[in-house]
């Protein structure tokens, strides 16, 4: 009986349930890809807004980035895209050479 119960909710397949996930997390992926796009202009504005910030607070700022990492870590984004983003923020903000 309890055989039947598995085979009836398809979770007996530890490749469809990983094959699951994948779509899942490439659908939010798409998703906040497609968000960023309607949204472009508000984006470009925070960016600023935290470069200002950043400018202004330079040891908070390296706390408020180690969060980041953690969240993306978590999230499961390739962290080489953040880390040039970041030197790349810090360098114009701090105008470095």
């Amino acid at each position: 009986m309890a055989k039947e119960s598995a085979k009836t909710t398809g979770m007996e397949d530890p490749e469809r349930a990983a094959r699951c996930l994948k779509f899942i997390v490439l659908g939010v992926f798409v998703c906040v890809v497609i968000l960023i796009a309607i949204f472009f202009q508000e984006v470009k504005t925070f960016v600023l807004q935290q470069l200002l910030w950043f400018e202004y607070n330079p040891f908070v700022g390296a706390f408020y980035i180690v969060l980041i990492y953690i969240t993306v870590i978590v999230c499961l984004v390739p962290q080489f895209i953040l880390t040039i983003a970041v030197g790349y923020a810090y360098r114009a903000v701090f105008k470095g050479n």
